[in-house]
């Protein structure tokens, strides 16, 4: 440590082997994958990151939830749904805000918007925009209205989300 050796280290559980993610299914990801997801560079994608642990209160409505916005999301361009089980994985001071808590009883929802079209983070103020947390009600409207609202990608895909939406209620 003294001798300016130590290395910082993320806890990082692996993906599973085998593991193929597939459009309209909730992306795995782990501690050495989210500060790809968050670095400004990421593609352009705005990303729904479900912050979830194997022993949370509302594990399965949770895991619902995503499964459900990970499937209705798979009709807009740029949106992608992600699962970070932070039981496993450990997270960098700071990198899902200051309002990021480990030890949270139940499911987070974070919203990581994608970069315009320049390659810039879309700005509040000058500063880069930090990940969203949601606080509302668990419930797929809300969430989905929520996304409306604060996702440029999910915003220009609505009426396929609302389409599909119609699918899913048919069946």
């Amino acid at each position: 440590f003294l001798a300016g050796m130590a290395q910082a280290f993320v806890k990082s559980n692996p993906i599973p082997e085998g593991y193929a993610h597939e459009a309209g299914r909730v992306q795995l990801i782990n501690g050495a994958t989210l500060p790809l997801v968050l670095a400004d560079g990421n593609g352009g994608q705005d990303y729904l990151v479900g912050v979830t642990k194997q022993w949370l209160q509302n594990k399965e409505k949770f895991d619902t939830l995503l499964d459900r916005v990970a499937r209705l999301g798979e009709h807009v361009k740029a949106f992608e749904v992600a699962g970070f089980d932070v039981g496993k994985n450990g997270v960098a001071p700071g990198a899902l805000g200051p309002r990021f808590d480990k030890h949270a009883p139940k499911g987070q929802l974070y919203l990581v918007r994608g970069t315009t079209k320049k390659g810039k983070r879309k700005k509040a103020g000058g500063r880069a925009k930090k990940p969203l947390l949601y606080t509302g009600a668990l419930r797929q409207k809300d969430v989905l209205l929520w996304l409306k609202a604060k996702s440029a990608a999910f915003k220009r895909g609505w009426k396929k989300v609302k389409a599909a939406l119609k699918e899913v209620k048919a069946e």
